[in-house]
């Protein structure tokens, strides 16, 4: 009878971690800038549910903007996979900045030919609340 209370306390207390551990976990979102399949073409992929639109910015080398997406979120839940012509970026590269209310994520993207283009990560920021304990100090 002991030894029953004993399993059945243990299952309980993993249980409950496991269930307590997957809510307070803080997931994400993926974001990358990839070559396109076409000449001239990048992707721009968001895996996981924003908070928020998601806001795709093009920046030129000098700093100037060229272009903004605005991609609202009630639309997508799982991600978003979108693909944009760069033909008429002006110079060797540029920046891609994928934003929304908690992450904000910085390509450096660069010219390999003439209508190929690579893609490097500069920055990255998530933006999540801090929980604290409000435990005394001994």
């Amino acid at each position: 009878m002991k030894t029953r209370s004993l399993v059945c306390s243990a299952a309980i207390v993993a249980i409950s971690a496991l269930l307590l551990g997957q809510a307070n976990a803080q997931t994400q979102p993926i974001v990358k800038v990839l070559p396109g399949n076409a000449k001239d073409m990048i992707k721009v992929m968001y895996f996981g549910k924003p908070s928020g639109a998601v806001t795709v910015r093009f920046t030129e080398s000098d700093g100037s903007h060229i272009l903004s997406d605005k991609i609202k979120s009630k639309n997508i839940d799982k991600g978003f996979l979108k693909k944009y012509k760069v033909d008429r970026v002006p110079g060797d590269f540029f920046w891609v900045e994928v934003s929304d209310e908690d992450t904000f994520v910085r390509y450096r993207v660069f010219a390999n030919t003439m209508e190929e283009w690579s893609a490097q990560l500069e920055k990255e920021t998530y933006n999540y609340p801090v929980v604290a304990s409000n435990s005394p100090k001994k």
